[in-house]
């Protein structure tokens, strides 16, 4: 056995042992994320879940993922990992869960609604926070029903800012509109220069002799 071959398999069993930590942490933290979730708290179940998400992706972590997104209306969210989840159909916890999942997924479509974008072409859009990506854009973006805060940026022009209410089950167009910067060079002032002002006599009075220089005072 040659010592490239040698060391190819040393490395691929390291590698083995590392993928089955990283997936027994995380399904330590999908247990916590799920107990967290019995106690009421969404928002450390969620922080918890993509933990576990970030560092072993599977088809479970998933669908936790956008069953704790939905408790918490996090409908766009939620409907990206249950859709996610439910595509690995072969998975064993996906088809032990299929009709919980699918349920979830139903409810997540029904409050979700869509944002058509237009404007120029190579300003960066930003909905929720979110990158969707630079103009043109050629699909419509799905977020959920509410309030969305729809940012775009593009060199040379001033950032636009809207809140768009978006209604689930329907299309809203927004064209996105950018003014450019304002570069003009500030006005030169006409006025003259100010004048230094003019010195004034000094009007501290003259030192009072430091007679200590002169007489030794002694105390007894």
């Amino acid at each position: 056995m040659t010592r490239a071959v040698t060391f190819t398999l040393l490395f691929l069993s390291v590698a083995r042992l590392a993928f089955a930590a990283d997936e027994r942490a995380a399904d330590a933290m999908i247990t916590r994320g799920l107990e967290l979730r019995r106690e009421g708290k969404s928002v450390e179940a969620l922080e918890m879940l993509q933990r576990a998400h970030a560092i072993a992706p599977s088809p479970r972590s998933l669908g936790q993922l956008g069953l704790v997104e939905l408790s918490l209306d996090h409908w766009s969210e939620a409907e990206d990992h249950l859709a996610a989840s439910i595509v690995t159909a072969q998975d064993p916890w996906v088809h032990k869960n299929r009709a919980l999942l699918d349920q979830a997924l139903s409810l997540a479509k029904s409050h979700v609604g869509q944002i058509a974008l237009s404007g120029p072409d190579g300003a960066t859009v930003t909905i929720g926070g979110k990158i969707i990506g630079t103009l043109p854009h050629a699909q419509p973006v799905r977020v959920g029903e509410g309030t969305a805060i729809v940012t775009a940026t593009a060199p040379g022009f001033k950032q636009f800012i809207l809140s768009v209410p978006v209604q689930a089950g329907m299309e809203t167009p927004l064209k996105i509109a950018l003014d450019p910067v304002d570069v003009r060079p500030p006005v030169p002032s006409n006025s003259p220069p100010m004048s230094p002002p003019s010195p004034t006599p000094s009007t501290t009075p003259s030192p009072t002799p430091d007679l200590s220089t002169h007489y030794s005072w002694r105390t007894w």
